[in-house]
């Protein structure tokens, strides 16, 4: 999986912090919390939860989880969490109109810290990972569809001069032993490389038109 953010992605961002902020606003109107609240609250936890996508998507999924050093990762996304999560929480402490000497003991921050990323970016991340698998998955579609046809235009551009000159020996023996029968011979062969040639760049063709090259194909290879 391709965990570095694409245009895409940065679009999702957008839309996402855009509808987070704007029920972030009517809940703390519905609260009556103050101003300062909405200046300090709101731009903190888009800025500090941006950060901690990024720390993931660029270093952490690919560096330790896709790696499966999965204890690594572990202790650094707790390490990360309890950061920037102590961080919004210690700004909305302030904001709430609190004395920072009333913060709560260590460990309660720590566990608030992780509690507080672990809200702020578990559903976005959720939403980025899916879209990642999808994308992931078509892109493998799309190079074994890509691969198939390079393998049939191959065999194709293999095909031709084999098929044509073991073609042309058995035309060269029919024209003696039996001239209607190497007129046939030839309708049929040009027929195949009538279609080869119609084929060349193209994806899909009608079955009718793959029945009779397949008839065309087993009487040449009777003869």
């Amino acid at each position: 999986m391709k965990s570095k953010l694409n245009k895409s992605d940065y679009i999702v961002l957008i839309i996402y912090y855009s509808v987070s902020s704007i029920l972030n606003i009517i809940d703390y109107n519905n609260s009556d919390n103050a101003l300062i609240e909405y200046i300090v609250d709101i731009p903190t936890t888009i800025i500090t939860s941006f950060i901690v996508i990024l720390i993931f998507m660029y270093f952490l999924i690919p560096k330790y989880l896709i790696q499966k050093k999965y204890v690594a990762f572990i202790l650094l996304a707790l390490v990360v969490l309890t950061f920037f999560g102590t961080i919004a929480d210690t700004l909305g402490f302030w904001s709430g109109g609190n004395s920072l000497d009333k913060l709560p003991k260590w460990d309660r921050v720590i566990l608030n810290g992780i509690y507080t990323s672990s809200n702020d970016i578990g559903l976005l991340l959720g939403i980025l990972f899916t879209k990642k698998f999808y994308e992931g998955r078509n892109e493998i579609i799309n190079i074994e569809k890509q691969q198939k046809e390079n393998e049939l235009k191959l065999l194709r551009s293999q095909i031709d001069p084999h098929f044509l000159f073991n073609n042309l020996n058995t035309l060269d023996a029919l024209i003696d032993r039996n001239a209607t029968k190497a007129k046939e011979y030839v309708n049929r062969l040009s027929s195949i490389y009538r279609y080869l040639i119609k084929t060349k760049d193209v994806e899909v063709m009608e079955l009718f038109e793959e029945i009779q090259l397949a008839e065309n194909y087993i009487i040449l290879i009777s003869k």
